[in-house]
């Protein structure tokens, strides 16, 4: 039902924020959407089966940061502005990011975008909380996120929003099937696997564009 899946969007920010930055656990809390710190820490341990202490301490998290070179956000003390926070967006391979970035580019609004020679994409939001920038890199298996928001509150609908303009949640394997079958786009979904077909991070944008 709905109260259910709020509640389970509420747990998986706050897990997000848990292993990928150092922010305080009662920040997180509030950033995820919680009443309170109890709350929170009853959820989390409902949905992962540890509490928040473990997790941040996943040594497999570690390792998976370190390989990716992304370092955790610190926490930003109050009154500092925004706070920066470096996520990784998880996608189904096969993932052809950098066509899907080189898609954006092309596209780009002066002002509202644009793409940096080392090939990372970058564009403001506006959300709940105010407005906020993200900047978007292609890997093999992620998209490297960097997101400053102006309200930690607005970490889930960023990251939202951030998955429907790239599509990462499109099952890419059943796409490539499906669009194989077909003899004349059967060479080109053997070239490049993994395409995504490129959302809008709103309904207004996209009407306008």
């Amino acid at each position: 039902g709905p109260l259910a899946l709020a509640r389970s969007r509420r747990a998986q920010t706050a897990r997000v924020l848990i292993e990928t930055t150092d922010l305080p656990f009662t920040e997180i809390a509030f950033a995820a959407g919680f009443a309170s710190i109890r709350q929170f820490n009853d959820t989390v341990r409902e949905f992962f089966g540890a509490n928040p202490s473990t997790l941040r301490a996943d040594r497999t998290t570690s390792l998976k940061r370190a390989r990716s070179g992304e370092r955790a956000a610190p926490a930003a003390p109050a009154g500092a502005g925004p706070t920066p926070i470096s996520l990784r967006l998880a996608t189904r391979g096969p993932f052809a990011g950098d066509e899907l970035l080189a898609f954006l580019a092309m596209r780009a609004i002066p002002g509202v975008e644009s793409v940096t020679d080392d090939g990372a994409y970058h564009r403001v939001l506006r959300l709940p909380g105010g407005p906020a920038t993200v900047s978007l890199r292609a890997e093999r298996d992620h998209v490297a996120a960097r997101v400053l928001l102006a309200d930690l509150r607005d970490l889930g609908p960023a990251v939202a929003r951030c998955r429907r303009l790239l599509d990462l949640d499109a099952d890419p394997i059943a796409v490539d099937e499906a669009l194989g079958a077909d003899p004349l786009l059967a060479p080109l979904v053997a070239a490049t696997p993994g395409r995504r077909s490129p959302g809008a991070v709103d309904g207004t944008e996209l009407l306008v564009r």
